[in-house]
């Protein structure tokens, strides 16, 4: 734009560069300036927001049930081959929970623990390592580490 006028009685700085005027200026028809004018009109932007936000939402469903519907595809082909060659169903499979297929060590704790232990006064400490509990010598009595596990006895 060019700078400002100092006389304020320019009539060229102020021009009017909308649709409707350029049309009117042009000489089209009464109608056609109307028909501009009608979609320069005010509406509620929050009703526009609303009405994108829709559009997108679909288009989302649209693309989420079409991958569903391929991921069911290929399961159901998955199942029947299953079938053909005599394999299991896959609905026959049962899910195990994550506790059960915890592997417990075998151990036998009368090999850590004398047949003395609690009966002596005192205070005796043990630290637990892959599920074994390790002597801590009296030294190292009352420092302990976070994240270890112990067993005191007294």
């Amino acid at each position: 734009m060019p700078p400002k006028p100092v006389d304020r009685t320019s009539e060229w700085y102020n021009i009017d560069f909308s649709l409707q005027n350029q049309l009117r200026l042009a000489g089209a028809s009464p109608a056609t300036v109307a028909a501009a004018a009608g979609g320069s009109s005010p509406r509620d932007p929050l009703a526009r927001k609303m009405r994108l936000r829709r559009r997108k939402d679909s288009a989302q469903d649209d693309q989420a049930k079409q991958v569903l519907k391929g991921m069911s595809d290929v399961a159901q082909e998955k199942n029947k081959k299953l079938e053909e060659n005599g394999d299991l169903k896959y609905t026959d499979l049962k899910t195990r929970r994550w506790d059960k297929s915890l592997e417990k060590p075998q151990l036998n704790y009368s090999e850590f623990f004398t047949e003395h232990v609690g009966q002596l006064p005192g205070v005796t400490v043990w630290h637990i390592e892959n599920f074994v509990p390790i002597l801590v010598d009296e030294a190292f009595h009352g420092k302990f580490y976070e994240a270890d596990c112990y067993i005191v006895l007294k």
